[in-house]
């Protein structure tokens, strides 16, 4: 790794990168159990999404009845959440863990990100309103862009081609034999001598 400034600006820019990255995949899989759980939740009574006035079904409406807003909003909470977090533990114990310290990141991360939901409900998402930027919208460009962030993290950590095998045949015949063992034609398992 290189020395001096520069070699720490761009492990700290690595750093944050990663941190980004992480906090996207959090957003996307909060996402995926949000929109399959929220369908569930909503048929069964456990809350009340008022569709009245909207002439619209209230079981077909947006996502199964669940407003688009719904999940542009876990997104956001979960994203800055996890960002807040890995950056605050990063800084409060790389120096000394402490009980105070250990305990303190939960409730600045809960009070920090919940204030970014706050204000991009209040500020953000009403100028895009306007801007005629609707949550369906919004949360397809927000879905689009915490792939890309999480595919080019991804290409970053990729094996490089040096470190891949360089033969394909080893890999077809490990597969080959693991296929035979599985289904051979006496229909139980058999040995195979690889």
């Amino acid at each position: 790794m290189d020395e001096g400034v520069g070699g720490d600006f761009f492990f700290l820019v690595r750093t944050f990168l990663n941190v980004i990255g992480h906090a996207a995949l959090d957003a996307l899989l909060a996402l995926n159990l949000d929109m399959s759980m929220d369908t569930v939740a909503y048929r069964m009574h456990f809350w009340n999404w008022d569709w009245s006035g909207t002439g619209r079904n209230p079981f077909t409406a947006d996502w199964f009845g669940i407003p688009y807003g719904n999940f542009v909003g876990w997104i956001t909470l979960v994203f800055s959440y996890s960002i807040i977090s890995r950056l605050l533990e990063r800084r409060l114990l790389c120096e000394r863990r402490t009980a105070i310290r250990v305990w303190s990141i939960p409730a600045l991360t809960t009070i920090l990100s919940l204030g970014v939901l706050f204000s991009s409900e209040m500020f953000l998402f009403p100028s895009l309103n306007h801007l005629g930027i609707k949550s369906e919208s919004r949360l397809v460009i927000l879905t689009v862009l915490l792939l890309v962030v999480i595919l080019r993290g991804w290409s970053k950590h990729r094996p490089l081609a040096e470190d891949m095998p360089r033969s394909r045949d080893g890999f077809l015949r490990g597969f080959t034999s693991s296929l035979c063992t599985v289904f051979s034609p006496s229909g139980s398992i058999a040995k195979t001598n690889g």
